[in-house]
C-alpha cells in the first residue's frame, strides 16, 4: 500500500498551485513499477511476474498502531475501494474508479471504459484502465481540485483483502 498527499500543511501553502500533483506522482510511480516488472520479466528467464494495481483517491484515517512495535497504518473507505480496484482489476493494468478519473483526466490517458465491476460493499462501480501519465508539457487544461489522499493497492492472489501490500501480484 502506498499513499500520497497526507501532508495537510501542503494544501494551505501559497506555493502549492496544483492540488492534484500528488495524484499524478503516485500514479506515475505505479506506471513505472509496472514497467520495471515487465523489464525484469524480459531479462530473466523463467519469470512471469504480473503486477495488478488498484488506485483510488479520497479521505483516510491515519494513525500509529501498537505499543512495542509501532506501525503506521491508514484505514477507511478509500483504502477499501483501492483494494477492490486491485482485486477486480486486470492483471498487468491499473484500474481506477470514475471518481478519480474525473480528477486526473487532464494529465492521464485512460483506455476505454473498463465497464462496471461489482465491488463488495459498494455495488457496481464504473472503472477505467490507465494507459499513460502525461508529462507536464502535455497536460490538458487544468482544474483545481483538492483531496488529501490517494491509495495504491496491490495484492498477491490468495491474499485476504486486509493484506494490502505494494508489490507484485502473481498470476
Amino acid at each position: 500500500m502506498a499513499a500520497s498527499g497526507l501532508n495537510s500543511a501542503q494544501w494551505h501553502s501559497p506555493y502549492h498551485y496544483d492540488r492534484n500533483e500528488h495524484l499524478k506522482a503516485l500514479l506515475d510511480f505505479a506506471v513505472h513499477m509496472q514497467q520495471t516488472v515487465r523489464d525484469f520479466n524480459e531479462n530473466m528467464v523463467g519469470y512471469e511476474f504480473i503486477l495488478r494495481i488498484g488506485f483510488n483517491c479520497g479521505p483516510v484515517t491515519a494513525g500509529v498502531v501498537g505499543s512495542t512495535k509501532l506501525l503506521f497504518d491508514i484505514w477507511g473507505n478509500t483504502v477499501n475501494v483501492a483494494s477492490r480496484m486491485d482485486s477486480t482489476g486486470v492483471p498487468g493494468r491499473i484500474q481506477v474508479p470514475d471518481e478519480c478519473v474525473e480528477r486526473l483526466q487532464n494529465s492521464v490517458e485512460f483506455s476505454q471504459r473498463q465497464g462496471t465491476v461489482f465491488v463488495k460493499g459498494k455495488g457496481h462501480m464504473v472503472t477505467q484502465l490507465v494507459e499513460s501519465v502525461l508529462r507536464p508539457h502535455q497536460y490538458r487544461s487544468q482544474t483545481g481540485c483538492m483531496n488529501p489522499s490517494v491509495i495504491v493497492s496491490t495484492t498477491a492472489p490468495g491474499d485476504d483483502d486486509e493484506a494490502l501490500v505494494l508489490g507484485s501480484s502473481f498470476t
